[in-house]
C-alpha cells in the first residue's frame, strides 16, 4: 500500500511479481508494477503499465520506499527508458537486476548495480552497467570467445553475494525442438 515514488501522489503498487531479495539485516529489495491512467480521445479509461526495482530499509516503520530503476529511468549510455525490469538480488548494500527496453525481444539492457542508500525524492541511484546486450561473450577462462559471440538475451533470475553474480544469458540464433513424453504407466 505504499506510494510509488516518482508516480503521481496516490499511486499505489499493483503487484510485486518474483521474489524480493532481503540484504544486510534491513533491506527489502523487489520488483513492484503500478498502472497510470493514459486516456485518449478514442479510448477515455486506457491505462499503462509500469515496472521498477525498489527497495526499503525496513529498520524504522517511517524509512519511504525507495526508487533504483524504473520505466521512466534512461537504460545508461542509451536515450531509452526502461520497459521491463526483473525481481533483483542483493547483498552487501547492493543490489544487481536486469533491465531491457523490452521483455519478449530487448534490443538493448543488461544487468545493472546500484547501491542501497537512501536517495532524496526525485533523485535517481547511480547505475553501473556489469553486463549488457551486445557486450562479448566470454569463455571458461573470461576471454571473449573466439567466434566473436555477444549476448542477445538475459533471464530474469540473478543470483548476488555481495561480490559474485551468476547469472543466465543466451546469444546465437540457434534453435530446438525438445519434445518430452512420459513412459507409459504400466
Amino acid at each position: 500500500s505504499f506510494q510509488v515514488p516518482g508516480a503521481p501522489q496516490g499511486t499505489k503498487f499493483d503487484v510485486f511479481p518474483g521474489s524480493p531479495s532481503l540484504a544486510d539485516g534491513k533491506y527489502i529489495v523487489f520488483k513492484g508494477n503500478y498502472t497510470l491512467p493514459a486516456p485518449t480521445a478514442s479510448e477515455p479509461l486506457a491505462t499503462v503499465s509500469k515496472t521498477g526495482v525498489y527497495f526499503r530499509d525496513i529498520s524504522s516503520p517511517s524509512n519511504p520506499v525507495i526508487r533504483i530503476a524504473d520505466s521512466n529511468t534512461r537504460i545508461p549510455e542509451h536515450s531509452v527508458n526502461f520497459g521491463s525490469t526483473a525481481p533483483p538480488s542483493a547483498a552487501n548494500g547492493k543490489v544487481v537486476f536486469t533491465g531491457l527496453d523490452n521483455e519478449d525481444n530487448p534490443t538493448l539492457g543488461g544487468i545493472y548495480i546500484s547501491p542501497l542508500v537512501y536517495q532524496p525524492p526525485g533523485y535517481a541511484p547511480p547505475l553501473s552497467i556489469i553486463v549488457r546486450i551486445g557486450d562479448r561473450v566470454p569463455d571458461r577462462n573470461g576471454a571473449p570467445m573466439a567466434d566473436g559471440s555477444t549476448f542477445n538475451k538475459f533471464g530474469e533470475g540473478l543470483s548476488y553475494d555481495g561480490r559474485y553474480i551468476a547469472f543466465w544469458g543466451a546469444w546465437g540464433t540457434e534453435m530446438r525442438d525438445i519434445v518430452l513424453t512420459c513412459p507409459a504407466e504400466g
